[in-house]
């Protein structure tokens, strides 16, 4: 914010700035419409005390670098171009500390320490750690939201499992991960998430401890599965493991092979022994003791097998 529209007095804060409540809350040019992802947005504010001497260092240094100008360095002695080399070097650094001790005061959305009835806290970072790191200023801010456990980054532990469920319209049994990821952007209670990788995190988690189940598409994702990539779309849903196992999804079904139009065709050899055990019928003519040979029918099984009702005597024969 800039110092002239806001700035703060003394390390605590009482009531929060006029404009950053108005801000937090309403968004639009006018502020007619309702600010739906809060726990997306971080107010820096100035310190009033320090305002003046970071207005000081500017002007120094805008003065300097007027100086080192090629035109005003050659109207110099070169000792004195050497000096003006030195300051306008050093007032670099003066002017980046100066700006890190002023913007100290952080104004971010919070549920437990919220001043007064908005959802906003407040956090002033120490004059001597705005010192340390000139430049840096973002850095100490992201370290103070990160020690107040109100900022994650991919390299801090995620919310568990239980808490992201029973905060979350994850509740009720189901919800995609993209609306997951937006409700961190929407709740104050939420922690403020850094990038989507700490999210991603988030969700495995819940899988590896048994109450989450991942899906999307024809992929399953349960505890003791191999890790897999969680995508964050409306394709890809979260689920409670109760609700995971009420509905069948999990643990998930094994269908067993079924025969159908797919199969392979049989071998050489099933087909043999399909030949072999099917019943075969053969005509042929009989020899009857009369001498007359009449036609008939008989089925038998396997190669050159007579039944035993056709044989004749010793003497009789059959032509196939």
């Amino acid at each position: 914010m800039s110092y002239d529209g806001v700035s703060v007095g003394g390390a605590s804060v009482d009531e929060v700035p006029d404009i950053i409540a108005r801000i937090h809350q309403r968004k639009g040019s006018d502020g007619g419409t309702f600010r739906a992802l809060r726990n997306n947005l971080v107010f820096v504010a100035a310190d009033e005390a320090k305002v003046e001497d970071m207005r000081d260092k500017m002007a120094r240094r805008l003065a300097l670098q007027e100086l080192k100008k090629p035109e005003r360095l050659a109207q110099l002695a070169e000792h004195q171009q050497a000096k003006v080399r030195e300051l306008e070097s050093k007032s670099e650094t003066d002017v980046a500390v100066a700006i890190q001790q002023t913007y100290r005061h952080v104004f971010y959305p919070s549920k437990v320490g919220a001043i007064g009835t908005t959802e906003i806290g407040h956090t002033a970072i120490e004059i001597a750690s705005a010192s340390e790191k000139p430049s840096s200023g973002q850095q100490q801010i992201v370290r103070g939201l990160r020690e107040l456990n109100t900022l994650r980054t991919a390299e801090d532990e995620p919310d568990s499992p239980s808490w992201i469920r029973d905060r979350t319209p994850l509740k009720k049994g189901q919800i995609t991960t993209a609306t997951l990821r937006e409700e961190y952007r929407r709740d104050v209670a939420l922690a403020i998430l850094a990038d989507d990788e700490i999210f991603k995190k988030a969700v495995r988690r819940g899988v590896e401890a048994g109450e989450f189940v991942y899906q999307r598409g024809d992929l399953l994702y349960g505890n003791g599965d191999p890790h897999t990539s969680i995508q964050i779309d409306q394709d890809a849903v979260v689920f409670t493991m109760v609700y995971a196992v009420e509905k069948g999804l999990w643990p998930r079904r094994v269908t067993p092979p079924s025969e159908g139009p797919n199969d392979p065709p049989p071998t050489a050899a099933t087909a043999t022994a399909t030949a072999t055990a099917t019943a075969t019928t053969v005509r042929f003519p009989v020899i009857r003791r009369g001498g007359r040979a009449e036609g008939g029918t008989q089925d038998f099984v396997g190669e050159g097998q007579i039944p035993k009702s056709r044989r004749l005597g010793q003497s009789g024969h059959h032509h196939v």
